[in-house]
């Protein structure tokens, strides 16, 4: 593990009930322009070797990612709101953690 890591491996909780999100409306967002950081060649390539391990029977399921630059100004709180207002059914949770948003 990097010795300078800001987020935790792993973090639980355990919680009476979910609580209604936040709304953070007075903070100013800002998204870029986004970069995938890999070729249509990397990634075909990469996806081709997926495709053997599944064929092979190695493995069933395979989450194929890849890195990508994107210019986002705003804080963690106000780019959350703002991706769960463009998209209503967001999934990814924003959890407050002693002092900071994960």
């Amino acid at each position: 593990m990097p010795k300078d890591r800001r987020q935790p491996l792993l973090s639980l909780g355990v919680y009476e009930c979910p609580k209604d999100k936040p709304i953070f409306e007075n903070s100013e967002v800002w998204f870029g322009t986004s970069t995938p950081q890999w070729s249509a060649s990397d990634y075909q390539n990469a996806f081709v070797q997926v495709h053997k391990y599944i064929s092979a029977g190695d493995i069933y399921q395979a989450n194929l990612t890849f890195p990508m630059h994107a210019e986002i100004h705003g804080t963690s709180e106000a780019i959350s709101s703002t991706l769960k207002q463009a998209k209503q059914k967001i999934t990814a949770p924003l959890v407050y953690e002693n002092t900071n948003w994960i």
